[in-house]
Formats: C-alpha cells, sequence, structure tokens
C-alpha cells in the first residue's frame, strides 16, 4: 500500500484518464459539427464531458492532502500559493497573451468568442458562462474548469489551516450536500443548464468528495479500511449512473437529472474508483505507461486542445486546406490535429513550464 505524502504513479494515471476523456469528447464534438457525421461510437464518446468531473475529485483529493500534511509547517500559505502560481500561471497567461496576439493578427477569424476576454483574465470566466451559457469565449471558453479550480484554491486553504481533520470533514461533507441541492433548487426554477456546469458552488460535491477521501485516508487505518466500501459505493454509484443513462436516454451534461443527482453520483464514482487505484486492484490499470505519460503533460493539453482544434478543423484556411469533408478529409484532419496538439503540449512544458516548475524548489 502506498504511504501517505509519497509520489503515486497510479494517480499520474488517473490524470491521464480524466485529460484522455474531455480530449475524446471535444474531439467527437467538433467532428460531429465539422463534418455532419453522426455515429454511435461518436454519441458515445461525447460523455467524455465526465472527466472535467475526474480532475475535480483528484483535484480536492491531491490539494487536501498537500495542505493537511502541511499545515504545520512554516511558510504554510506562501508555499502553497507560490507552487500553484508557479504551475498555473505561467501556461495560464501564456497561452492568454497567444490568443490575444492571434487576435490582433487575425481578428476577423470569428473565434473569439462575444465576451471579452478580460473575464478570463481575472479567472471569472465560469460567471460570465453561468450567465450567458458556453460559447461566449471562444478559443478559451474551456478555462472555465481554471476559474472553478482558482476559486477553490483561493479559499480552501484558510479552512484547513483552521479546522481539525474531523471538523473538516464534516465541513467538506456539509458542501458537498449543499453543492447538490442548490443545483436542485436552480434546476427545479429552470436556471440553464450550463449554470449548473460551471459555477463554483455547484461544482464543489466532486472537490470536496475528494477532499473527505484525502483525509479519511490519513487515518491510522489508512488505505485497507476504505478498500471495501470503495468496491461496495463505487459499485452502487456506477449502477444510479446507468439508471440516469437508461431512463433519461441520454447522458448529456445538460439533462436535469443528471445536473444535478448525476453530478454528485459521478464524483462518488470517482472517488471509489482513485481509492481503488491506490491499490493492486488497479494500480496495473491506472500505473500504464500511455495514462502516466498523458498525465503528466495533462494541464497543456487542457489549455492546447481545444485551440488547437477549433484552429484546426473550424476555420477556413484549414477547410480550404483539406479540400472537402469526405471520410479521407475527416481522417487527415483528426490526425493531423490530434499529433499537432501533442507537439504543441510537449513544447510547451519543455521551453516553458518546466523552467517555472524548477523554482518550486524555493517553496518546499
Amino acid at each position: 500500500m502506498p504511504m501517505v505524502g509519497q509520489h503515486i504513479a497510479a494517480l499520474d494515471g488517473i490524470r491521464g484518464t480524466a485529460i484522455l476523456l474531455v480530449v475524446i469528447h471535444h474531439l467527437a464534438r467538433s467532428v460531429e459539427f465539422e463534418f455532419n457525421l453522426i455515429h454511435p461510437l461518436l454519441r458515445g464518446a461525447a460523455f467524455g464531458w465526465i472527466g472535467v468531473d475526474l480532475f475535480f475529485v483528484l483535484s480536492g483529493f491531491l490539494i487536501t492532502g498537500i495542505l493537511y500534511d502541511s499545515k504545520a509547517s512554516g511558510g504554510y500559505f506562501k508555499n502553497f500559493h507560490m507552487r500553484r502560481v508557479l504551475r498555473i500561471f505561467p501556461l495560464y497567461y501564456g497561452a492568454l497573451l497567444l490568443v490575444l496576439l492571434l487576435r490582433a493578427i487575425w481578428p476577423e477569424a470569428g473565434i473569439y468568442g462575444s465576451e471579452s476576454q478580460a473575464w478570463v483574465w481575472v479567472y471569472l470566466t465560469n460567471v460570465v458562462i453561468a450567465r450567458k451559457g458556453l460559447g461566449v469565449f471562444g478559443l478559451v471558453d474551456h478555462f472555465w474548469y481554471l476559474a472553478v479550480e482558482q476559486h477553490f484554491y483561493l479559499v480552501w486553504p484558510l479552512a484547513v489551516f483552521l479546522l481539525n481533520r474531523r471538523w473538516l470533514m464534516q465541513l467538506a461533507g456539509g458542501l458537498f450536500t449543499l453543492s447538490l441541492g442548490l443545483r436542485v433548487v436552480l434546476t427545479l426554477e429552470g436556471t440553464g443548464p450550463d449554470t449548473a456546469y460551471v459555477l463554483t458552488p455547484l461544482r464543489l460535491d466532486a472537490l470536496c468528495l475528494g477532499s473527505i477521501l484525502a483525509l479519511a485516508l490519513r487515518r491510522p487505518e489508512g488505505v485497507p479500511n476504505l478498500v471495501k466500501p470503495a468496491w461496495l459505493v463505487g459499485g452502487a454509484s456506477m449502477m444510479g449512473i446507468l439508471a440516469i443513462v437508461v431512463v433519461r436516454h441520454t447522458a448529456y451534461y445538460a439533462d436535469p437529472v443528471m445536473q444535478t443527482l448525476g453530478y454528485s453520483l459521478l464524483a462518488v464514482f470517482f472517488g471509489a474508483l482513485l481509492i481503488l487505484s491506490l491499490t493492486s486492484s488497479l494500480q496495473c490499470v491506472f500505473g500504464s505507461r500511455i495514462l502516466r505519460w498523458l498525465g503528466k503533460y495533462s494541464f497543456g493539453i487542457y489549455i492546447w486542445h481545444p485551440i488547437v482544434f477549433i484552429l484546426a478543423l473550424h476555420t477556413e484556411p484549414a477547410r480550404a486546406l483539406r479540400g472537402g469533408s469526405g471520410m479521407v478529409e475527416m481522417i487527415v484532419s483528426v490526425v493531423l490535429a490530434v499529433g499537432v496538439m501533442l507537439a504543441v503540449a510537449l513544447l510547451s512544458w519543455h521551453l516553458w513550464e518546466s523552467r517555472f516548475l524548477k523554482l518550486s524548489r524555493h517553496f518546499r
């Protein structure tokens, strides 16, 4: 069994699984839209939006564990926030600067959305989307997820610092329930589905579920005490998710049942999956090289993949270059788009992100 605080390769695989789901989701939607192709495989791939929920659970788990283990050390707040700044800000704002430059060079492209990107610079992307719907930020619409996480990073360190493990678990459990309750109320009132999908208070159940698990692992019993419940609860939550899909005839994120009960069931299922990935049961799956490789570059892949996909598939120069919308043109376009996206993510890591991450050694 892994020890608390050590690096666990399977968690890199969990992260790799999450980004793979997200990329498949966006790629399937791009192919459906751009090539007017309707296929059961594409419909199934559209369920990849759940990758974001897996990211939320994993983030809550990792961040809470880091904070709890370091709360008695000096420089608690400074070290945590500086490491987050060095990990997130260089790529986040670097990508925004490149999009700003692209907009200045190619203003007529029609891929920048209708809202001012000033909101993205101050991590309020999700607040605007909650009011006006997805699509208003064009190339950087997907930054809503990073806004949710940043809001969590700003508040949660104080809660961990002030509360003991028992009270912290109760707070996380209360926020889990509150998040689900708010989504139910807003859905019954007819609020737009994108609000439940992107607004921070409405996504806290996944983040807090990960936090609860991190704290539960720090009991003396550790992982072994959670394995059997993880199998039972994970199986029950999976059955609940499948029941929603069967009854509602959809796995769409905006379905009213999915965006209320479904989101919380997904959080529970992914929490169980995370616990089981720490045991021999699933370590062989999430410890695979390809998933761990994807996990290593997941942040860059998340930042760049919609930008590359839009530029490579949905712009007029891209359409003119491929010269048609048949099956061959589609396959070639998709392969090239994915290849370029991975190349950009690799270059981003080795030439940009890693240089800032080296400075993290000053903030242990």
